[in-house]
């Protein structure tokens, strides 16, 4: 798919567009395609790890799942989310509970970063679950991370313990999972959700009143990139630098804080 045809698509049919998107990175193979891996020679040499970002200096493993791999290694994947990340490092949280895990960018950056939080991944998908294994095998987290291949309210509700984090990227199932009124351990913790609009339409304005009165709320829109916040990008040609930045993300995304 052409760069011109894949933009359209994205504005004109972002849950069609999302559905292609996941199609690619589930059928992808375990190692990263030619010209993604010259591009990851020249950010880093045979170690590969993350080169910038909050999460700099993280070793990182050649692939992604359900995401892209090269915004990771910069250090620009989910920039928006950045000023929340460095808020979450003050914070002393008991747990982080990442539903929809990936391979586990968050998993892996927030284990090295805070060495007493226990972790709680979640992904429903085989391949990231054991891409996710290596990745915290690497990173030397296996001890404090426990894996789950589903969660629902009743386990959700178990797994808030203490001062919890839940981060949350699962496909519009927030829509679904995240219901204080069944689960009540919500009250209590703080939520980063990334909404899917485009699949469960409405799902903003619900989940804005389900914890208006007991969470402030910041919603959180896509935003460009600034070439100059990742001087990594100075390595890359003017085609690999966009390449290396595009998230591919569908229109009209955003996060809720």
């Amino acid at each position: 798919m052409s760069a011109r045809l894949r933009d359209r698509l994205r504005q004109a049919a972002p849950g069609l567009y999302h559905l292609l998107r996941s199609a690619r990175y589930a059928l992808a193979p375990e190692r990263a395609d030619a010209a993604t891996q010259a591009i990851l020679d020249k950010l880093c040499g045979e170690e590969l790890q993350v080169v910038g970002g909050p999460f700099a200096d993280l070793p990182y493993v050649a692939f992604a799942s359900g995401s892209g791999l090269l915004p990771k290694i910069i250090g620009c994947y989910e920039a928006e989310l950045h000023p929340i990340l460095e808020r979450v490092r003050t914070r002393e949280y008991d747990r982080l509970i990442d539903i929809g895990s990936g391979e586990g960018y968050y998993v892996a950056g927030f284990g090295r970063a805070l060495p007493s939080l226990e972790i709680v991944a979640v992904d429903t998908d085989p391949l990231a679950r054991a891409r996710l294994k290596q990745l915290v095998q690497r990173n030397g987290l296996t001890q404090r991370v426990r894996l789950l291949s589903r969660i629902d309210v009743t386990r959700l509700e178990r797994e808030i313990q203490g001062r919890t984090l839940i981060w949350s990227d699962c496909e519009g199932f927030e829509d679904e999972l995240l219901r204080p009124e069944l689960s009540p351990g919500l009250l209590r913790a703080d939520l980063l959700v990334e909404t899917h609009e485009f699949l469960r339409p409405g799902v903003v304005t619900r989940l804005i009143e389900r914890f208006a009165s007991s969470h402030s709320i910041t919603r959180i829109p896509v935003a460009p990139r600034d070439l100059h916040s990742y001087p990594a990008l100075a390595r890359l040609t003017d085609s690999e630098q966009a390449r290396a930045l595009d998230e591919g993300r569908p229109a009209g995304m955003e996060w809720l804080w």
